[in-house]
């Protein structure tokens, strides 16, 4: 989600699903109320109001918080996801009271291919446009043995129907951040990253150029943000304490980009935005703010924020949730665990606390 504001306009969104959203009109500048989730061990809690109440939500039979990606749409329908061999398996319910109605989507992979093997899971991680609707899903198989072979889909409707897009490349991780059914970017690749815009869901790709930017093995893209037809990509060159940071916004759905910030010697990282809001949170404990769409931002030193931020949602101006997680292990590759915590705030971002919810511990 997000927005790079173009001034106080109330022009309605070209691609704003009617249909979905009757009436909706300046969603590029209005903040929308942000449904929040998170797993208390298989049980996923959601909240359709901010965080003021909560609903508990047990998983659907096959499905564990180990596995699956979740997401809730601007509607409160919850869409649950995993995938294994040529398979993704989904869950929507139209809120936390309805019960799951389960599918399976076919993959196809890429053509030549080395597929591990197909009891093996993939990894699923999705975004949800709530400003459009959109509801983007990337899937990754494979690792060591056969490198990462990528699949993207796209949902609009709440999530009732999935298209596959096309990939650059047949290997590399991808993540896509997509404003309609057709219209969005790709983002990754291989050794070489790279961005490419469609408006015909993938059938015809551009590459895209980011101002200033060599892509190459030193260059990680993090994942893509979009409110509307506004996107924004964070870029880091470099590894370790020689890091830069910088913050790349387009307000034409990712066909073109300008360069908004930029952070030395530091990662990062994850990007919140609602409405005129915009959050980028860099590791670590350190957050950059813009309440005016990218125009003027003033930095935050938050020493309670964990310092790893995985995923981050923004409520309204001050308000904000975070998920952080929390991992290590005592012999290599084993004696591992991952916890995840919430954390939120309501100044601005000076202070955080956690959720009374326990963290979700995975062994």
């Amino acid at each position: 989600m997000l927005l790079f504001s173009c001034g106080a306009s109330s022009t309605a969104n070209p691609h704003l699903d009617s249909t979905d959203y009757p009436n909706e009109q300046g969603v590029r500048v209005n903040t929308v109320r942000e449904p929040i989730w998170r797993f208390v061990r298989d049980d996923l809690v959601v909240s359709v109001n901010g965080g003021i109440t909560w609903s508990s939500k047990q998983l659907p039979v096959g499905m564990s918080s180990m596995r699956t990606a979740v997401t809730v749409t601007r509607r409160g329908v919850l869409l649950a996801f995993t995938s294994a061999g040529d398979t993704l398996s989904v869950a929507r319910a139209i809120d936390a009271t309805a019960p799951w109605v389960q599918s399976l989507v076919p993959i196809k992979w890429p053509q030549g291919v080395a597929l591990g093997p197909t009891y093996d899971p993939n990894m699923v991680t999705v975004t949800n446009d709530l400003a459009t609707g959109a509801t983007a899903v990337s899937v990754n198989e494979g690792g060591a043995q056969t490198g990462n072979v990528p699949a993207l889909f796209v949902s609009t409707h709440q999530g009732t129907s999935f298209t596959q897009l096309p990939v650059p490349t047949r290997y590399g991780n991808y993540q896509v951040a997509m404003i309609s059914p057709s219209t969005g970017i790709v983002v990754g690749g291989d050794e070489s990253q790279g961005v490419w815009f469609t408006s015909n869901a993938g059938i015809a790709r551009k590459a895209v150029s980011l101002p200033g930017l060599v892509t190459g093995p030193a260059v990680s893209f993090f994942g893509p943000t979009a409110f509307g037809d506004v996107v924004y990509l964070p870029v880091t060159i470099g590894t370790g304490p020689g890091a830069q940071a910088t913050l790349y916004a387009s307000t034409d759905g990712g066909s073109s980009f300008t360069k908004v910030l930029t952070e030395a010697r530091t990662p990062g990282g994850v990007v919140a935005v609602n409405g005129p809001n915009v959050w980028w949170f860099l590791g670590p404990h350190r957050i950059m703010e813009s309440s005016d769409g990218g125009n003027f931002w003033k930095g935050i030193t938050a020493l309670r924020l964990a310092g790893s931020v995985a995923s981050a949602q923004l409520i309204s101006r001050t308000d904000a949730v975070v998920m952080t997680i929390d991992s290590s292990c005592t012999r290599f590759k084993s004696g591992c665990y991952n916890s995840a915590f919430q954390q939120a705030t309501n100044d601005g971002g000076a202070t955080w606390y956690q959720s009374t919810f326990e963290p979700t511990k995975r062994e």
